[in-house]
């Protein structure tokens, strides 16, 4: 189940890690494993909140946890950090995108050809995006 979205119904980061190790039944030694040497010990703190999950390791474990990394990373940044995560929101805009917006772009990039899409407003709320040969 790739791409599993954002869940807001976990409290914390630690809460959303068991569950998702939990129902995928991997090991600790197993999400460990992914995430590099002397990671065995620290799963079972970062589960229990007694860690924080190092934000370099984000990909890592959205990858073997099958989770949408940015929609970790965001989970991770909203709790460990907020005003960083507010702060890169504010200047990038969202960290994450829904998944029909994310279809939308492919879409759009695909059509495209590696040329940039130019986007015409239409009535200041309908975009449409134009390919030019």
């Amino acid at each position: 189940m790739k791409n599993l979205p954002f869940n807001p119904a976990f409290a914390s980061v630690a809460e959303f890690i068991e569950a998702r190790q939990t129902e995928l039944g991997k090991t600790d030694q197993e999400v460990a494993l992914a995430l590099g040497d002397d990671f065995e010990k620290v799963i079972p703190l970062v589960k229990k909140g007694a860690m924080k999950l190092p934000v370099n390791k984000v990909i890592e474990l959205a990858g073997v946890l099958d989770l949408d990394a940015a929609d970790l990373l965001k989970r991770v940044l909203a709790e460990y950090d907020p005003g960083l995560l507010a702060t890169i929101e504010r200047i990038l805009g969202p960290v994450t995108m829904s998944p029909a917006e994310i279809k939308l772009l492919q879409a759009v990039r695909r059509a495209a050809l590696g040329r940039d899409p130019i986007p015409l407003p239409l009535d200041g709320e309908s975009v449409l995006m134009l390919v030019m040969a």
